[in-house]
């Protein structure tokens, strides 16, 4: 026999979920945007110019690092075509020149690297420094409690409704 009757049991179930309810009827729904920070900065007028720029620039260093290696490639070429019959100043007078070529080669190599790297970062920062105010701008005028980059294993699903990659992209392209 049990200690409570079928009405009673009712009512214990309906006071737990009033309990259990009461502290989220009054709580408030909150919302939450999210946006592919990525996305956004790469799609913006200035993250498009940003890289137009570095592209320009990796072309540049290619025709460059390009002129410097056929030059390697020609004086290799006449040390094994005529290496034998050259004298021996001449011959050593060639490896030298190869070597420093491959030096200079190499320091170009590191140089235009870093100046790359240096170029990306400056121009990321740029973009990065706006994006601050215009996130503030999203989050006061749509009232988000939250707005979350959607990066892998933060967000791993949403909704298109709580996307504001473009309205990001939007406010970046009006500065």
């Amino acid at each position: 026999m049990s200690l409570f009757a079928p009405s009673s049991r009712f009512i214990g179930l309906c006071l737990a979920a009033a309990f259990v309810l009461v502290p989220f009827s009054h709580a408030q729904v909150q919302k939450i945007g999210v946006v592919d920070l990525d996305y956004a900065v790469l799609n913006s007028n200035a993250g498009k110019a940003l890289q137009k720029k570095i592209d320009a620039f990796r072309s540049k260093i290619t025709s460059e690092g390009q002129k410097m290696t056929d030059g390697a490639i020609s004086v290799q070429k006449e040390l094994q075509e005529k290496g034998a019959s050259l004298s021996a100043d001449k011959r050593n007078e060639l490896v030298k020149q190869l070597d420093d070529i491959r030096v200079a080669l190499k320091r170009f190599e590191t140089d235009k690297s870093n100046e790359g790297k240096s170029m990306q970062a400056e121009g990321l920062a740029a973009i990065e420094k706006q994006l601050g105010p215009v996130l503030e701008k999203i989050q006061k005028e749509g009232d988000f409690d939250l707005i979350l980059n959607r990066v892998d294993g933060l967000v791993l699903v949403s909704h298109k409704r709580v996307d504001l990659t473009q309205k990001v992209i939007d406010e970046l392209n009006k500065m």
